[in-house]
């Protein structure tokens, strides 16, 4: 299959996807809101269509980005960067570009965390002012843009990956099967530090990232602290030293 043609239904799978995951959402708070017996029948009804709609194209995304993953040639680049896990727990950097640049770093995060994710963005701005690092979210995406292309061009960029945890994002299918999925995948080959960020309680220990290391300090949810502030400037201290570790290695 000819790869501009998998990339361009890439692209139209996940819109169709996201735009089943908001309509979703959408019956969902009708079926708990309402007390019309025959809105929640329609909403029960609507919710069954969408949830097979949903499982129908994810399958057909996820094989088409195996294709795409297949198919994409080898990059050659003798400064690639690279990442390798001293164990199952930690990222160890090998190799860094020559070119002491901003570490990009890639929020993966449920839409319903965007307030957590903008205090997060936050705390970690002073290491964007410093050139430490260059954060990025689906927010940036500007009017026009292919969303989709552009959330898997920054994925497959990033040297780290920010799992920003919670039920909802666990309960995302699209951070779950794409991102989640994704971002192991490069893990395990060593090509980036995947950080899971845990926002809010929720057991996340039997996930696929599950033995890495998480933070805040002693994997304790950002909103299980008397001072979220504090939580914060832990992970950005946390941050602020893998990022360290590329920029260190590329002097």
């Amino acid at each position: 299959m000819h790869p501009d043609f998998v990339e361009q239904e890439l692209e139209r799978l996940g819109k169709l996807i996201a735009d089943a995951q908001q309509l979703l959402d959408e019956y969902q708070a009708r079926l708990i809101f309402s007390d019309d017996p025959r809105e929640r029948a329609r909403s029960e009804h609507a919710i069954k269509q969408l949830e097979e709609s949903l499982n129908d194209y994810m399958q057909k995304y996820t094989s088409l980005r195996g294709q795409s993953d297949t198919n994409a040639p080898p990059s050659q680049s003798p400064e690639k960067q690279s990442v390798l896990k001293e164990d199952e727990s930690t990222c160890e950097l090998t190799a860094q570009s020559n070119e002491n640049t901003p570490v990009e770093v890639f929020f993966s995060y449920s839409h319903k965390d965007e307030e957590l994710r903008d205090q997060l963005a936050a705390h970690l701005s002073v290491l964007e002012k410093n050139s430490a690092i260059s954060g990025w979210h689906d927010r940036q995406i500007k009017p026009g843009d292919p969303w989709a292309h552009k959330i898997n061009e920054r994925m497959n960029s990033a040297k780290i990956i920010m799992l920003l945890v919670s039920s909802d994002f666990i309960n995302s299918d699209y951070c779950w099967d794409i991102e989640v999925k994704r971002a192991m995948e490069r893990h395990e080959s060593g090509e980036v530090c995947v950080i899971p960020i845990i926002l809010r309680p929720v057991n996340w220990t039997t996930a696929p990232f599950g033995k890495l290391q998480a933070l805040p300090k002693d994997a304790k949810p950002v909103t299980s602290w008397d001072n979220r502030d504090e939580a914060f400037t832990n992970i950005s201290h946390g941050i602020e030293a893998i990022a360290n570790r590329f920029l260190t290695k590329s002097d």
